[in-house]
């Protein structure tokens, strides 16, 4: 059985705004693997903040590779764009400023292997103490399902 699953990767890089705190924290982006049969398919993504190429081992895992020529070697957010079609990206445009890399892999990962039913993240907030999360069910190549889902959150 095959799915998606969004998780974060950690890079040695630090963002220029944190250079000068006494205990910086590494930069932490997110990525999308296809797992199948509980097994996570080796994949190659570029962190967002210093370009350096990383090898995704397992969730949340990965190998920095040392290779400075290799940047560049990975989809960008437009190249993903470019084979979605466009009633997804429509579903996905009011969102955009929210979206990263790891949605846009995700919906080619759900295309590419026909994972119909799987749900792409748009969007979560707090509302008193309900989480409103709303996400985009990929039915079909075209055919796309948008879900609202709430829940009480206890503190």
């Amino acid at each position: 059985m095959k799915n998606t699953q969004r998780h974060a990767i950690r890079c040695r890089c630090i963002l220029n705004q944190q250079k000068n705190q006494d205990n910086p924290k590494p930069f932490t982006f997110l990525t999308c693997s296809l797992i199948e049969d509980d097994v996570l398919i080796q994949s190659y993504v570029e962190c967002q903040n210093c370009g350096i190429l990383h090898k995704v081992t397992d969730i949340c895992k990965s190998e920095i590779i040392s290779k400075s020529d290799l940047s560049g070697v990975v989809q960008t957010i437009d190249e993903l764009k470019a084979s979605i079609p466009d009633k997804i990206l429509n579903v996905m445009k009011p969102y955009q400023n929210e979206l990263d890399i790891s949605c846009f892999q995700q919906v080619n990962l759900i295309l590419e292997h026909s994972l119909w039913g799987e749900r792409v993240l748009l969007k979560s907030d707090y509302i008193d103490n309900n989480k409103m999360v709303k996400y985009m069910r990929i039915l079909a190549p075209t055919l796309v399902k948008v879900e609202t889902i709430n829940g009480q959150t206890y503190v």
